[in-house]
């Protein structure tokens, strides 16, 4: 197989256009992919599957953004039809069987669910992302999926760290303790039971092992939205909130009487004196 490179150039002789290069072997064209080769593969094969959906969408013109909404088949049930659930589609084919739904409002109904589908996946996928362990500090898994709990047999998780049981956990619970007592969980940090690592004193750095601390009040045992300061503030300005209110309320109804009763007073006669 013979190929050809151009040079870059824009005034090139004619025996320089064109450069022989060398023929592929049969042993590296016939090799197994490598990582590299795959992820270059399935950049194409996204590049074609842009493409196509590009040509679809201007072979459908603007009639969707017009007003009159008509959606291209091949191009709905390709890239949305499966991100929604089959029960859904199941429903939406039985309502166009019957003839409940016109074939347009079957497309906008899949094309509805499949967005609302793949946005709930990223969604999902950046939490995950967002989720940091408490035991390797290492994102993307949480602590009962940590695979270094394996050897560490003695550290409490995926349990309840008030009753011990395995059933629910310490948001579930319905045992109510002392606040700050856990009396099932084990510290990362002294490796002690009875307390968890955000209070434990040999971690000065607690809530925030980045650094940092509670910008209302400098402590690192609670967030800024669980400060107990900012919490009395925001109660303060509630209360000043709905004292107000009150007051406007009370201003409006006063008023209002006052007016109904100017209306009920009875006009008096005017008197009228006749000299004779």
């Amino acid at each position: 197989m013979t190929r050809f490179a151009r040079k870059n150039g824009i005034r090139e002789k004619k025996e320089d256009k064109k450069k022989l290069e060398d023929a592929t072997e049969w042993n590296s064209m016939f090799a197994e992919p490598s990582e590299q080769n795959q992820s270059e593969l399935e950049t194409k094969k996204q590049f074609h599957r842009n493409l196509l959906d590009r040509k679809i969408k201007d072979s459908m013109g603007n009639n969707y953004h017009s007003g009159n909404k008509k959606l291209e088949t091949k191009y709905v049930m390709r890239k949305f039809a499966k991100s929604v659930d089959k029960e859904v589609m199941d429903r939406l084919k039985d309502l166009k069987d019957k003839g409940k739904i016109t074939h347009q409002e079957y497309l906008e109904q899949i094309l509805r669910e499949g967005r609302s589908s793949q946005r709930r996946e990223e969604r999902k996928t950046d939490r995950e992302q967002k989720t940091v362990c408490f035991k390797c500090r290492k994102p993307g898994h949480m602590i009962n999926q940590c695979p270094d709990m394996d050897k560490d047999q003695e550290q409490a998780a995926g349990i309840c760290y008030k009753c011990g049981s395995t059933e629910h956990s310490i948001h579930q619970c319905k045992i109510r303790l002392e606040h700050g007592v856990y009396p099932y969980a084990k510290c990362f940090i002294c490796h002690e039971i009875g307390h968890l690592t955000k209070q434990c004193p040999d971690n000065p750095k607690g809530l925030y092992p980045n650094g940092g601390c509670c910008k209302s009040c400098g402590s690192v045992e609670h967030f800024y939205r669980d400060c107990p300061e900012v919490q009395k503030q925001n109660l303060m300005n509630e209360t000043k909130l709905v004292k107000k209110l009150k007051k406007k309320d009370n201003f409006e109804i006063l008023s209002d009487e006052e007016e109904n009763n100017k209306e009920k007073e009875t006009p008096r006669k005017k008197k009228s004196i006749v000299f004779k």
